[in-house]
């Protein structure tokens, strides 16, 4: 708790540190759809999580073109396991079948950014991730006495995973102002952790998330738009 209470801290002293009188302040929402996994892999079967990340942005805009970001995001991370089983019947049938490792994060995305063009403009950020967690699962199905699946379990794994994840992030887009003040975008983010994301629970322990976001928004100048 100690950590996440120092972040949230420095967190705020950052963006009070900015110029709140200016004309380049900006707010939107974002949404999208992630692809997350673990490095090294957890086995040799280990796959993607596709999964939801979206939330809120705030953007500040120099008159260099530069820009500094922070999001408040509902991030979605984790991987799956594959495994065959066999379903006892006349004859044995081989079936596919997945353990979900399911981590939820309360993510932060500070970066700082370049922007160019006007109407249509494009943009390209790096940062770092501060990320506090919220939940981690593991859904693991159940068997029958034929090997049919008969259920999917959930075990609550919060208490052994390192509650406050750090990561980098880089970012690049496009925006097209649709009306003065108001933008669309669209973007296309890596991220890659460098804490572990478990605290000596699983026997691999070291694994660090990693993943890519493709998100689209809206965002709207909260006085004026910085070329107006």
């Amino acid at each position: 708790m100690d950590k996440i209470k120092v972040f949230l801290f420095t967190l705020i002293i950052i963006i009070f540190s900015i110029n709140m009188t200016g004309q380049n302040h900006f707010l939107g929402i974002k949404n999208g759809i992630s692809w997350s996994n673990t490095s090294p892999p957890f086995s040799d079967n280990s796959n993607y999580r596709k999964a939801f990340n979206g939330g809120i942005t705030y953007d500040y805009f120099f008159d260099n073109n530069l820009s500094l970001s922070c999001d408040f995001i509902y991030n979605q991370r984790g991987w799956i396991d594959e495994f065959n089983y066999i379903i006892v019947e006349t004859q044995p049938i081989e079936k596919t079948a997945c353990i979900k490792y399911n981590y939820n994060y309360l993510s932060f995305p500070l970066q700082i950014g370049f922007n160019f063009g006007d109407k249509l403009s494009g943009f390209a950020n790096i940062g770092i991730i501060p990320s506090v967690l919220l939940e981690a699962n593991i859904i693991s199905p159940s068997f029958d006495e034929n090997g049919r699946i008969s259920n999917h379990n959930s075990i609550d794994i919060k208490k052994h995973i390192e509650k406050l994840d750090w990561a980098t992030i880089l970012e690049a887009g496009i925006a097209y102002k649709i009306k003065n003040r108001y933008f669309l975008f669209t973007s296309f983010a890596y991220q890659r952790s460098f804490t572990n994301n478990s605290s000596n629970y699983f026997h691999n322990d070291g694994t660090k998330h990693y993943g890519i976001h493709i998100n689209m928004g809206l965002k709207f100048a909260l006085i004026k738009n910085r070329n107006d």
